[in-house]
């Protein structure tokens, strides 16, 4: 936080009086069984965002996100959607919904920074969206409970087409706990809390180093068409509330006589909600065997069904299949994206390391590896 706090003094001539750390709101499993309102396996992790304020002498919000080399600037309360603000349009949002409830705040300057500020749509708009109101809440004593934050934020929903929060990212960033991951709900909107305990000793992220939006044309091009299964399959008679209770051989039964694009699709829906599933009672148990056979059995529906992968991607999941010691290795769609979950015991991440740099050779950048480790939800802190 040193470097950034002297960035915002760079950019804007003065120390930042508030600062706040946004961990990264991740799916580990479950990415797009929202779809099918069911079950996702959910944290917070690191490269996530900081936000620095500084407060103004008039009423005008500058913005400036440094990871995408981008600056914008807007007047408070008379805020306006314009589709080329992009990224800025989500705290327009926050700020713009606070002014519909009457709450008054000055002016700011805001220095964006951190890998998160370069992820997909989803993951930052719900960043910014809490970032934003712990410090306006901080900064001006508004005396947002969490329950009016996440209210906030829905409602915000409506100020962008472009720019939309999901209500599990939202949760986790109110709620995430240092060490623990939660059993998402779709349908309840609800989540199971359980400790990662002993099993988080054995799991490390392995980063593929690849933007994080760098698949995001073909995730979301993936989600259309899941949607559009979930209506042929309503068409024939199967409502969302069975698919939920598929296994993977029944969806493939059920949709045999499908194009093999769909059917495959529908296949990986039923198999994210499994997998959540199997990976919450693998956790409760503490079985890192059966967590990692999970990862795995993920993985091959994200290669085979969805086939949402990359060269480098597809380097990283055959590596750790070959390697001694590697019990699961899944990729993670959402927050972290061009990364992997991995469960290992005390030698292979080690092992791991040292493959590194025949993916530099090959690749002309390095891939990397560190612990897992779930944070707590962010909160504000004075400069």
């Amino acid at each position: 936080m040193v470097e950034q706090n002297e960035n915002h003094r760079k950019e804007f001539g003065e120390a930042p009086v508030l600062s706040i750390e946004v961990p990264q709101p991740t799916v580990l499993i479950g990415q797009f069984c929202d779809v099918i309102m069911a079950h996702s396996l959910i944290c917070l992790t690191d490269q996530g965002i900081s936000m620095t304020f500084s407060p103004r002498t008039d009423n005008v919000i500058r913005i400036v996100n440094s990871v995408r080399q981008d600056k914008k600037k807007f007047t408070y309360p008379n805020i306006k959607y314009r589709r080329e603000d992009r990224w800025a349009n989500a705290v327009k949002a926050v700020l713009h919904e606070l002014s519909r409830r009457n709450r008054k705040i000055g002016g700011y300057n805001i220095f964006l920074s951190g890998r998160g500020a370069g992820a997909d749509s989803w993951s930052l708009t719900s960043s910014l969206f809490v970032g934003t109101l712990l410090a306006m809440d901080e900064l001006e004593g508004l005396g947002l409970g969490k329950d009016e934050i996440m209210d906030i934020c829905l409602k915000a929903n409506s100020f962008s087409p472009d720019h939309q929060a999901r209500h599990r990212d939202l949760w986790i960033l109110l709620n995430g706990k240092e060490g623990m991951v939660y059993l998402w709900s779709e349908q309840e909107r609800k989540a199971e809390e359980m400790a990662f305990g002993d099993l988080g000793k054995s799991c490390y992220i392995v980063s593929s180093a690849l933007p994080p939006s760098y698949l995001t044309p073909e995730e979301e091009e993936f989600r259309d068409m899941a949607k559009d299964v979930v209506t042929l399959m309503a068409d024939h008679s199967v409502p969302i509330s069975e698919i939920r209770t598929m296994t993977e051989k029944e969806a493939r039964t059920m949709t045999s006589r499908f194009p093999d694009q769909e059917r495959r699709c529908l296949t990986h829906l039923v198999v994210e909600n499994e997998c959540s599933t199997k990976a919450a009672s693998s956790i409760i148990k503490g079985d890192r065997n059966s967590f990692g056979r999970v990862l795995f059995m993920l993985q091959r529906s994200v290669v085979e069904n969805a086939e949402l992968t990359s060269p480098e991607l597809d380097w990283i999941w055959r590596r750790g299949q070959e390697c001694d010691g590697v019990l699961g290795l899944g990729s993670i769609g959402v927050g972290i994206a061009g990364s992997f979950l991995a469960v290992v015991d005390g030698r292979a991440s080690n092992l791991y390391a040292r493959k590194e740099e025949e993916y530099e050779r090959i690749f002309g950048f390095r891939s990397s590896i560190r612990p897992f480790v779930p944070l707590n939800s962010p909160r504000a802190v004075r400069c």
